[in-house]
């Protein structure tokens, strides 16, 4: 409840000190470019539930988004954009057993990037204006890297273990939502809420065997991940006027 009281004091400010929100639309010579930044919350078999099915054995993390759009009319525009999420794992996303040594883990994240193309529906008032967009293409997924390495009772390194961090592509659409007030002649800045739905298949190979900084280590074999990414993001960005 506190969260949404002060969402809402915040937007009654912004809305307070915003210029009237006029939009040019031009189909050649009008664009306008948005970089942000948000939450990225995984949803579905991504997200890590404890005793569940996962996938992605996600937590919360970072979003951004980079896009550039244009108005072609009074209520209808075209957008080309990137929107990547970053997330960490549970410590459970790979797990491998051996008591007789010391070892230490350390376990990378999942980085996954939609790059797309679509349509923008719009419509504002005096000082807000209001957008819905969807975004369709594809997706690159970079599987979090995971190394184990194993120590004598001396402390010296004697073997490692490694999944290297797999890449994949695949298909994906991203509904938004968002609201943006204008600060001044060309800057805006922008509100918007996401679901990022994607597909991929993600390769990832194997290595293992005794520490050696000449010979490296053992090929042991590679693998496919099918992957389902589901992401709630939501953020602020700020809008620029390019003419």
């Amino acid at each position: 409840m506190k969260l949404v009281l002060s969402s809402i004091l915040i937007l009654f400010f912004i809305n307070a000190f915003a210029q009237p929100y006029p939009v040019q639309h031009d189909s050649t010579h009008v664009f306008y470019a948005e970089a942000g930044i948000g939450a990225a919350i995984p949803y579905g078999t991504f997200k890590y539930i404890h005793g569940g099915e996962n996938n992605g054995y996600a937590f919360n993390g970072v979003s951004f988004i980079l896009s550039a759009k244009t108005y072609k009319n009074k209520f209808f525009g075209l957008k080309y954009g990137a929107v990547g999420m970053i997330n960490p794992v549970d410590d459970s996303f790979h797990t491998r057993l051996n008591v007789s040594y010391d070892i230490t883990k350390k376990m990378g994240k999942w980085i996954n990037v939609l790059y797309g193309f679509g349509p923008v529906f719009y419509a504002s008032n005096e000082s807000v204006l209001f957008e819905f967009n969807i975004l369709a293409g594809f997706i690159s997924s970079t599987r979090p890297k995971v190394v184990y390495r194993y120590f004598d009772l001396s402390g010296l390194l004697t073997n490692e273990y490694s999944l290297t961090g797999g890449y994949g592509l695949g298909l994906g659409f991203m509904p938004e939502l968002s609201m943006s007030f204008k600060l001044d002649e060309k800057i805006s800045l922008k509100i918007f809420a996401n679901y990022v739905f994607a597909k991929a298949k993600v390769n990832y190979k194997i290595f293992g065997g005794t520490y050696d900084n000449y010979t490296g280590l053992d090929f042991l074999g590679s693998y496919v991940q099918p992957l389902l990414l589901q992401s709630l993001n939501g953020g602020v960005s700020m809008v620029i006027l390019l003419e």
